[in-house]
């Protein structure tokens, strides 16, 4: 018990020395200083998640277009998409359309036949927002 005591208090000491326990007054300080680390809204925040993980080129059928590098990742319950980036870049768009606005004022709805990767999709960003 003595050995946990001693690692309890080595990162209770840890945690203070590091500013990890900030008062409100702490906290909004650092807002002002440094806005865009501690608010964003829930577009800008999954826009710089794409950009985070990036892009490259690909060669489709209808010619060269941007895959996002996020969509690529395996998880547990998600595989990497193949295909799809007509998809992908719709999606980033209109991401990046509600980030500039300020505001998400619509909904994004995928639909399409089965198997479609619609909830594979789904799973890729999440998967990649649980890495970012």
């Amino acid at each position: 018990m003595s050995n946990l005591k001693r690692i309890s208090g080595t990162i209770s000491n840890e945690m203070k020395d590091g500013d990890f326990i900030l008062s409100f007054e702490q906290f909004l300080e650092n807002v002002e200083k440094n806005p865009w680390l501690y608010i964003r809204s829930s577009a800008q925040y999954l826009k710089d998640c794409f950009d985070y993980f990036g892009s490259y080129e690909v060669r489709t059928p209808s010619g060269k277009m941007q895959r996002w590098k996020m969509f690529d990742f395996k998880s547990d319950d998600s595989c990497k998409i193949h295909g799809q980036e007509f998809v992908q870049n719709a999606i980033y768009s209109h991401i990046s359309a509600f980030a500039k606005r300020g505001r998400c004022d619509k909904i994004i709805m995928l639909h399409g036949p089965n198997a479609t990767a619609k909830s594979s999709i789904i799973a890729a960003i999440q998967a990649g927002l649980s890495k970012y």
